[in-house]
């Protein structure tokens, strides 16, 4: 009279559908599969196959992320172009803003005293002197 009911034929029947297989023993005496995480034996043919398609999977996976590396790529270098053409445009506006405001300083304009350059003149009132 044994009450105890033995559920490890069950539990090792789930893992082994639950398991994926991933690590295997190659027995090449008898050449036979075995997994070593739920100890099934493994049909060698399934195991071939599974390889060539995981295979695949990864091949398609690298032809994806080369596109997108080639996008990002394309992307990147379409800002550098605009940041350079940003950076020309602004280096040409201060270049063309620091001739004028030379061009101002060494102006002569009349005043009380006679001629002076503006540039003088402003820092005089800057000053509070005249």
């Amino acid at each position: 009279m044994n009450d105890v009911i033995d559920i490890t034929p069950r539990l090792l029947l789930r893992s082994q559908k639950a398991c994926k297989h991933e690590h295997v023993t190659v027995d090449e005496d008898v050449a036979e599969l075995t997994c070593n995480d739920c100890g099934r034996a493994l049909d060698p043919w399934w195991y071939i196959r599974k390889l060539a398609n995981n295979g695949q999977e990864w091949r398609d996976y690298y032809a994806r992320v080369h596109e997108q590396g080639k996008e990002l790529i394309a992307k990147h270098e379409a800002w550098v172009v605009k940041a350079n053409e940003t950076i020309a445009r602004l280096n040409s506006e201060i270049n063309h803003l620091t001739n004028v405001k030379n061009t101002l300083q060494n102006t002569s304009v009349a005043t009380p005293e006679g001629y002076a350059r503006l540039g003088n003149v402003a820092r005089r009132r800057r000053r509070g002197s005249r």
